[in-house]
C-alpha cells in the first residue's frame, strides 16, 4: 500500500480555503472588498478540491465537479483585480478626505 500525501494536501488546502472565504464573508468591515477576495479564495479552493478528486480517481462519482471547477477557474483573475482596485480606491478616498 502506497501512501500519497499530495492529494491530501490538495484536500486540506481546499477545506482551509473554504473556511477562510466563509470567515471573510461573515466580516462586516470592508464588505465589498471581502466579497471579491472571498470569491477568489473560494475559486482556488474549489480547484484544489477538484485536483484531489482527479488524483484519487473520484471524478467518476462527482462528474459535475469537472464542469464547475473548469468554469470557476476563470473567476480568479477578475476577482483578484477587483479586490485590488477597490482596496486602492478606498485609500484614495481616505486621502482626499483627510486634506
Amino acid at each position: 500500500m502506497e501512501l500519497k500525501f499530495l492529494p491530501f494536501f490538495f484536500f486540506s488546502t481546499g477545506l482551509a480555503g473554504i473556511g477562510a472565504s466563509i470567515i471573510l464573508i461573515s466580516s462586516k468591515k470592508y464588505l465589498l472588498q471581502n466579497v471579491y477576495l472571498s470569491l477568489c479564495i473560494f475559486s482556488l479552493s474549489l480547484c484544489s478540491i477538484y485536483n484531489f478528486c482527479y488524483m484519487e480517481g473520484l471524478l467518476v462519482h462527482v462528474p459535475f465537479l469537472f464542469i464547475v471547477a473548469k468554469a470557476i477557474t476563470y473567476l480568479v483573475a477578475p476577482c483578484a483585480y477587483l479586490y485590488i482596485r477597490n482596496a486602492n480606491q478606498e485609500s484614495k478616498y481616505v486621502d482626499n478626505f483627510r486634506r
